[in-house]
């Protein structure tokens, strides 16, 4: 590319073959003599031809000389990060699947003894929320001996010993313990505790793709590409003028202004571009050594399969347990006497909640017309609008 400079004064007709870009030099627009401010065709002349020359002869070569260097730190970046991206993708999956296997919802060998575990669960629930409201109706407000004698009942009825929650109690006891060790297996079970080489490569990818961007930013093409498309703005102006002067000087000074600045970003960028051309050219040199998409996905099913595996060993040992502590010692559970007995848990918890929103109705309905009272008002009278 070669940016041509404008040839003789604006103001003066020139001959239409000088070429501008390829574009003829127009003559003169009449309409600019209505300027207020009146100056030599030379001057917009001399800013034209010294932006064309500092183009020309320092941003132009430098286009051309860094192009490529641009585009192979663009394919390093984006090489890198469609493999950080792929290895995201897996990282999700992995997590997804250890919250499913200390689940242990998926395992079939626990579907046995899991409604116990569930039920036993149920009244945990009761017992929370027990202590909940027993907190809050120490109140004074609930102070009164209703109150206190349905907070007695509903704690009689949760902490009695059942004989059915007693036998429970080892099994989810043993059933809790199962997962949390598999939480935290699977929680010391990453690729960056792993002994794969595909954590090293992962570190080097990273590197790598900071790298590339850094050096990226050192090379003003971007802002020099922006600049060049005003340029070319600012040339066919000069062929068909349709604003003033002083404007297109103005825009011609500002482009000057950015010329420079950008001629001084390529001096410092032309002092890294060894390191930078090192740089690419090490990269291309051991890309070979970049993991491949197999590699990360045959790294995450190795992961996964030995969390699947100690997730497996874990319930086996729970399924141990549960056939020699109750299966081997005849130890049943008499179902219908246990879910008698969460029915009558839950229902002492909802009866001390409802008491404890009738209290609260009328602390309201007394705060309302305390209020009402205050201001004159009974509070049982409709407020005109």
């Amino acid at each position: 590319m070669k940016i041509l400079p404008l040839s003789a004064p604006f103001l003066q007709k020139r001959n239409t073959n000088s070429p501008i870009n390829n574009v003829s030099i127009p003559v003169r627009n009449h309409s600019l003599q209505k300027d207020t401010v009146s100056f030599s065709g030379s001057f917009l002349h001399d800013a034209y031809n010294n932006l064309n020359e500092t183009l020309n002869k320092q941003i132009l070569p430098f286009i051309d000389d860094s192009k490529g260097v641009y585009q192979s730190l663009i394919d390093i970046n984006n090489d890198a990060g469609a493999l950080i991206n792929k290895i995201s993708e897996q990282e999700l999956n992995f997590i997804s699947k250890k919250a499913d296997l200390a689940d242990l919802s998926g395992m079939p060998e626990v579907e046995l003894y899991k409604p116990y575990v569930t039920s036993y669960d149920e009244y945990k629930r009761n017992l929370a929320k027990y202590a909940n409201l027993k907190l809050i109706l120490q109140d004074e407000s609930y102070s009164s001996k209703d109150m206190q004698e349905a907070l007695k009942k509903t704690e009689n009825i949760l902490f009695q010993k059942n004989p059915e929650l007693n036998k429970i109690k080892p099994l989810y006891d043993k059933y809790k313990e199962t997962q949390a060790s598999i939480e935290l297996y699977n929680s010391n079970k990453t690729l960056k505790n792993s002994d794969s080489p595909l954590k090293e490569k992962l570190q080097k990818i990273n590197e790598n793709r900071y790298k590339a961007a850094a050096y990226a930013l050192l090379i003003p093409l971007p802002e020099t590409f922006m600049m060049l498309r005003s340029f070319k703005e600012v040339t066919k102006e000069l062929q068909h003028p349709t604003q003033s002067m002083m404007k297109t000087l103005t825009k011609i000074e500002h482009l000057q202004q950015s010329a420079e600045t950008i001629v001084n970003d390529i001096e410092k960028y032309n002092i890294e571009k060894p390191k930078v051309s090192n740089f690419i050219d090490t990269y291309n040199k051991n890309k070979a050594n970049n993991p491949s998409v197999k590699e990360i996905e045959n790294t995450y099913v190795s992961l996964t399969k030995d969390c699947e595996n100690n997730a497996r060993n874990e319930v086996a040992k729970l399924t141990q347990y549960y056939n020699t502590e109750y299966v081997n010692k005849g130890i049943g559970f008499d179902c219908d006497a246990l879910d008698r007995y969460l029915k009558d848990c839950n229902d002492a918890i909802e009866s001390l909640y409802n008491k404890k929103k009738e209290v609260d109705q009328k602390l309201i309905e007394e705060n309302n017309k305390k209020f009402f009272d205050s201001i004159g008002l009974n509070s049982s009278e409709e407020l005109d609008d």
